[in-house]
């Protein structure tokens, strides 16, 4: 078991941002869930590589996230805000529209900055 443990968690590690946006969609989408093991390999990488996240996959990748209900620790529930608010900029009506979702139905409360722009943003 040990082995394949290993294995799963270096193929996360070599992970992008498509395709871990990709296998969060997909997850969500079957309503399969990872495993624990897969899942926290999986948001260890996301934390790795989020400054190249596309809007898109930011977007689409949030919503996933609330979709399969994972409970995203601070730390990395920060590190997507900011990421977010660092590429806001580039995010078009339907990334706004997810982003506002994924972070919506997260336990975890939201930069009051983050809130503002994403809703002027939806409003625009």
């Amino acid at each position: 078991g040990e082995k394949v443990l290993r294995r799963e968690g270096e193929v996360a590690g070599a992970c992008t941002p498509k395709s871990i946006s990709l296998i969060l969609r997909s997850c969500a989408a079957l309503g399969t869930s990872l495993g624990r093991t897969q899942l926290d390999a999986l948001l260890d990488r996301t934390y790795q590589v989020l400054a190249d996240f596309s809007p898109g996959e930011l977007a689409s990748s949030l919503k996933s996230l609330a979709d399969l209900k994972v409970e995203v620790d601070g730390t990395l529930h920060r590190a997507l805000q900011r990421q977010t608010l660092a590429t806001i900029d580039k995010f078009q009506t339907s990334h706004v529209v997810d982003t506002l979702d994924g972070f919506g139905r997260m336990e975890a409360s939201v930069l009051p900055e983050l809130a503002l722009e994403l809703q002027r943003r939806a409003l625009a």
